[in-house]
């Protein structure tokens, strides 16, 4: 089978049998076409020409060029997954990813914030709210939000309105693999909340009527992106090494 065929069909596999997230799916092709662009500069079209020696290469390929060693564990997983597939449909008697070892782990200390840095943040965040600007008043309830529920960033701006119980203080939010949950959040965010779907949201909205709790300068849907470059952008008077986003 052609190689970009058989990526094809593995992507149609994680979105209707495995009912996988749509980052996900997008995690999986991202690598898996990197591969296959790869292989094809090694005149390998086919998947029966796959070797291990062409996904080893591919690994080599990628850590030679400076890339984390988390990097090369997360390609390495997916061609794993990748290559069990193509065992189960018969592509391969066995993925030619099988005998190839994970890479150790980096061993850094991860990032940590103070409580007091984490107050001089989310304090920062409710002054530029005070502005009345809508997108700051928004971002506001964001921080204080994420801070007080841990909810994933795809679950922030994958819930709708109705996700939001002002009564109880909780959000319904889908997480990995399509589950439901149910979180709740304490007094503070509910303020910024309130004073964002009240005061913000119909601002940013123009009048349209959307379903998303979480809205852009445009008016759409707020994007994981967005979200992020939010957390990102009030980490950024902090000093420190490693990630910016919302699980620091």
């Amino acid at each position: 089978m052609n190689l970009l065929d058989a990526i094809a069909q593995f992507r149609a596999h994680l979105e209707k049998e495995r009912a996988v997230s749509p980052h996900t799916v997008r995690g999986y092709l991202l690598d898996l076409d990197q591969f296959a662009t790869f292989a094809a500069a090694h005149r390998v079209t086919a998947t029966e020409d796959v070797s291990a020696e062409l996904c080893r290469e591919w690994l080599w390929s990628l850590s030679e060029s400076g890339g984390a060693r988390s990097s090369a564990a997360r390609r390495l997983a997916t061609l794993k997954s990748f290559g069990r597939w193509g065992e189960r449909i018969g592509l391969w008697e066995r993925t030619p990813a099988a005998r190839l070892a994970r890479p150790r782990p980096e061993r850094t200390l991860p990032r940590v914030l103070t409580r007091e840095q984490m107050r001089d943040i989310l304090d920062q965040a409710s002054r530029l709210a005070d502005s009345g600007d809508p997108v700051a008043i928004r971002n506001a309830a964001i921080l204080e939000l994420l801070y007080a529920s841990a909810i994933r960033v795809s679950e922030l701006v994958g819930a709708n309105l109705d996700a939001i119980d002002r009564e109880r203080n909780t959000i319904r939010v889908w997480g990995k693999g399509s589950k439901e949950r149910i979180v709740p959040f304490g007094v503070f965010a509910r303020r910024a909340l309130d004073r964002y779907l009240d005061d913000a949201r119909p601002l940013l909205a123009r009048g349209a009527h959307l379903d998303a709790l979480w809205l852009g300068a445009r008016g759409g849907r707020l994007s994981e992106r967005a979200a992020y470059a939010v957390v990102s952008n009030a980490l950024e008077a902090f000093p420190g090494s490693g990630p910016h986003g919302p699980h620091v």
